[in-house]
């Protein structure tokens, strides 16, 4: 499922791509890809849905080791073990886009001068510290889609005051924070003319804690074992909720009302999802699954390039089976990178850091 909505953002990005050329006059208005569907369009939400499988991972590994009386140690190793999974490919990428910046020294085709607005040196030090998706950061700058990076470190920094809330604390205690949680999440999308949810510096952490922290309440309902959750979830239950997603996504639908079916999809296939999650391990979409961090973090460069490409491209630029053609090239580039940086980048930089990690606390968590 992960490897899908990865993709499904790459998606969105590639359209985003598309509008632009259309902005700039390129590129005919009818080859835009939201005439015929608004899901690449609203594909903006599956970061939403990454933030609340986030959670409910979050909760069932750590949430023992992280309940109330919790040793401080316990606590450092978890954030460490989290900074060892996320910031290798994120320092990698960071390092590129400012190689970027440099370039325009010697290519001034570029829209900015180097080192500028958001991508000058307060956001590249927020960068570097993952925080520019918090309330006065730059947000999108350098790799831009890393913001939901930095609000989801933040949300494993809350994680034991989380879990005090929605999972260790009473029921009351924790359907009132969940209710606060939609609460923000509806506030957030009616503060947007187009009832968008689609934020990314500032107003973000109120789009990535409620939904991370509806994913620690989903593991407290699994762990009930409640068998009227159990006939809501199952394969029935994940197959309506992907259905009914798709379809929500495909319409434009505002999108407060994705919250709740993403929450189904999520409890759906933690209870059992039977055949539906039989077929989301199936080996090619497993393998995504596995890459799907590689592609989220990969992939605005790979479409930095293709627009070069695209913007080179002349008169072949109203030939919409070219275009389509250099969209699944550079998809397909995204997806072999990926695979290479999760090989040769994440997997040596994460089993080193957590054999660092062990070597400090030989007791130290084994996730």
């Amino acid at each position: 499922m992960r490897g899908i909505a990865a993709l499904s953002v790459v998606g969105l990005h590639l359209d985003d791509t598309i509008d632009n050329l259309i902005g700039k006059g390129l590129v005919p208005a009818g080859f835009d890809p939201s005439g015929v569907t608004r899901y690449f369009d609203k594909s903006y939400l599956w970061v939403d849905f990454f933030f609340m499988l986030s959670g409910l991972l979050m909760a069932l590994v750590y949430g023992a080791v992280l309940r109330p009386g919790f040793r401080r140690r316990d606590y450092l190793d978890f954030i460490g073990r989290r900074l060892a999974r996320i910031y290798p490919l994120h320092l990698l990428m960071l390092l590129v886009f400012v190689g970027i910046e440099l370039l325009k020294y010697r290519v001034p085709t570029y829209d900015s001068a180097p080192f500028t607005g958001p991508h000058g040196p307060v956001g590249l030090l927020q960068h570097l510290l993952l925080i520019q998706g918090w309330p006065g950061g730059v947000g999108t700058s350098f790799n831009y889609v890393s913001w939901s990076v930095s609000t989801e470190l933040l949300a494993y920094l809350l994680l034991p005051l989380l879990l005090v809330l929605l999972r260790w604390g009473s029921w009351p205690l924790a359907i009132a924070t969940a209710l606060a949680g939609l609460a923000a999440l509806l506030w957030l999308s009616m503060v947007d003319p187009a009832l968008q949810l689609n934020q990314s510096a500032g107003l973000a952490i109120l789009r990535c804690l409620p939904s991370f922290g509806i994913g620690i309440l989903i593991a407290r309902l699994v762990e009930t074992r409640d068998q009227a959750l159990r006939r809501l979830g199952g394969a029935a239950g994940a197959a309506a909720a992907l259905i009914l997603a798709v379809l929500l996504l495909h319409l434009g639908a505002p999108d407060i009302l994705l919250i709740p079916v993403f929450a189904w999809i999520v409890l759906s296939l933690a209870l059992d999802g039977g055949t539906v999650a039989r077929a989301l391990s199936w080996r090619p979409l497993h393998l995504l699954g596995l890459w799907s961090y590689s592609i989220y973090m990969v992939h605005p460069l790979v479409l930095k390039v293709e627009m070069q490409v695209l913007l080179r491209s002349g008169d072949r630029l109203q030939s919409l089976p070219y275009l389509v053609a250099v969209s699944a090239a550079a998809l397909l580039a995204v997806v072999l990178l990926a695979a290479l940086l999760f090989r040769w980048v994440e997997v040596p930089a994460r089993r080193a850091l957590y054999a660092r990690l062990d070597r400090r606390r030989p007791a130290a968590l084994a996730a």
